[in-house]
């Protein structure tokens, strides 16, 4: 007995340290798990980024130097490019608003004031954007819109003081802000030269209806044909979807293709080289702010990097949260009945709703051929308009060139024609030769 009970003692000992033993090891036990792979990136750069200052630009400038008796004028960017540099190295004071209803009369007066530049915007452009691309000495600015600037100088007592009206023609108000850093002497010496070289711009006095400005001379213009460059819808799938690894591809007949998940849709249209992209649990009816639309959607194009053309702030509705990007070829809009030719966003609760834009570029670097073109002048084109009857003159806010897409149906070849475009409202209508006549001019 008494070894059995030496037997038992020794088996509940090793049983013990066997336990102990299996303890440690479930604790200290590593499996060998096949070393994990990085989550691969996904690359969404389509294009590049952009600055404010690229996307939010002038599209006409009127110089009026020294008490010269007519007023010159450009369209081309480069002249105006040129100049926002310099003033993009000024700083402003804080703006002080001069009136709150400027009758049409005192905007004409102003505009037409000796010693100064006029820059015309799209569409009314907010001062908290503009701040971007010209510095104030303040951050707390009064909260405005402007469509008009003018940078005005005159002689004070043997320095040059220069000052800035921002005039918002649809609200009637007018702000000024003096320039306090500024190398005048850069600045009237490019305007001088410009003053030399530039042609002369007519004004076509309205009754109560803001002047319009319009070349006197021929505008030479070159018609450009294109490599027509595809962009892969896959890299917008990767770029607006959150997990492109679950979305789902559908073709929709013969025209189109659809991209879906679970919270979003992208349609695909193949004729306009478009792509429509929704998220629908986003929408609001909430209205938004101006400068905080052209800060995010800016910045939005640019998470993507999707600027693949020339593309300029064109169209800014706050209450609706919309807001157009237009293409543009040498500073020119461009305009097309059959390709998509702008962005279009719609924000809803803190991201974009809808989203609308072309999936082409223009291949730019190595067009075809180019052929020089004479279109008349702005001046022929109002006479002309004025005296068919047919459009109310009173409506008309604009007239002036842009470019017209056409697309070769066996080949991706794009060609841009110049032509003038008159507008009324948010629309622009195409003003072409007729097929007979030669310099006549009709209306398509």
């Amino acid at each position: 007995m008494r070894y059995l009970e030496h037997v038992k003692s020794a088996v509940l000992v090793i049983l013990i340290a066997l336990s102990i033993l299996l303890t440690f090891s479930i604790w200290t036990y590593t499996p060998p798990y096949a070393p994990l792979e990085d989550t691969p990136i996904v690359d969404i750069a389509i294009a590049e980024k952009k600055r404010t200052s690229d996307i939010v630009k002038p599209y006409r400038m009127l110089v009026s130097y020294s008490g010269a008796a007519a007023m010159k004028g450009s369209l081309q960017s480069t002249e105006m490019d040129g100049l926002m540099g310099i003033m993009r190295m000024w700083t402003l004071d804080s703006p002080q608003l001069l009136t709150s209803e400027a009758p049409v009369e005192e905007v004409d007066a102003l505009i037409r004031d000796t010693n100064q530049l006029v820059f015309y915007y799209p569409t009314e452009i907010p001062i908290q954007t503009f701040r971007q691309i010209i510095p104030f000495n303040d951050q707390a600015i009064p909260d405005f819109s402007f469509n008009h600037m003018i940078v005005h100088w005159e002689n004070g007592s043997g320095d040059v003081e220069l000052h800035i009206n921002f005039i918002n023609t649809v609200s009637q108000r007018i702000f000024r802000s003096d320039v306090l850093e500024a190398d005048v002497a850069e600045f009237l010496n490019r305007v001088e030269d410009m003053d030399r070289r530039l042609p002369i711009f007519n004004e076509i006095v309205r009754e109560d209806v803001q002047s319009l400005y319009v070349s006197s001379v021929q505008v030479p213009l070159e018609e450009y044909t294109f490599g027509m460059e595809e962009i892969s819808p896959e890299k917008f799938k990767n770029a607006l979807f959150t997990n492109p690894n679950l979305v789902r591809s559908n073709p929709v007949g013969a025209s189109s293709q659809q991209y879906t998940d679970d919270s979003a849709l992208m349609n695909i249209d193949y004729g306009p080289r478009r792509i429509s992209y929704v998220h629908p649990a986003s929408e609001t009816e909430l209205p938004g702010d101006s400068a905080t639309l052209v800060m995010d959607s800016i910045e939005f194009v640019n998470e993507h990097e999707g600027w693949t053309d020339d593309y300029r702030l064109s169209r800014i509705n706050a209450r609706g949260q919309q807001i157009n990007f237009q293409m543009h070829l040498k500073g020119l809009p461009v305009f097309s009945d059959t390709m998509a030719t702008d962005m279009t966003q719609y924000w809803g609760l803190d991201q974009v709703y809808r989203y609308i834009r072309p999936y082409y570029t223009l291949n730019q670097s190595s067009p075809f051929r180019t052929t020089r073109k004479q279109l008349p002048s702005g001046q022929f084109i109002y006479d002309y308009l004025a005296t068919q009857g047919t459009v109310d003159m009173n409506l008309v806010t604009d007239i002036k060139p842009g470019y017209f897409i056409r697309r070769d149906p066996a080949q991706p070849i794009l060609t841009l024609e110049p032509y003038w475009y008159y507008q009324v409202g948010e629309t622009w209508v195409r003003i072409v030769p007729e097929l007979s006549g030669g310099g006549a001019i009709g209306l398509e």
